[in-house]
């Protein structure tokens, strides 16, 4: 068995393709909030969720272009038959 047109990547299809997030820029933030959740990662959208669901208005903020990238980023390597030339 040849390996040819093999390589070992890690790459995340989710920031590969997800279109980002719009929000507030530059901290322009209006408004008000019960509770201001600094962070879109797994734990922080939970508190924001669990939070949310016992009435609370919720704010997340999050300095990445997507929420979650940290988890989205952990991609497992893996043998990808590649047919880039």
């Amino acid at each position: 068995m040849s390996d040819k047109g093999n390589e070992m990547r890690s790459e995340s299809y989710w920031l590969d393709t997800a279109p980002g997030f719009t929000g507030a820029q530059d901290g322009a933030v209006e408004g008000q909030a019960d509770v201001v959740v600094v962070g879109g990662g797994f734990t922080g959208l939970a508190a924001a969720r669990a939070l949310a669901l016992k009435g609370a208005s919720v704010v997340v903020l999050e300095a990445g272009r997507v929420i979650g990238a940290a988890t989205a980023d952990s991609a497992i390597p893996a043998w990808l038959r590649t047919t880039r030339r």
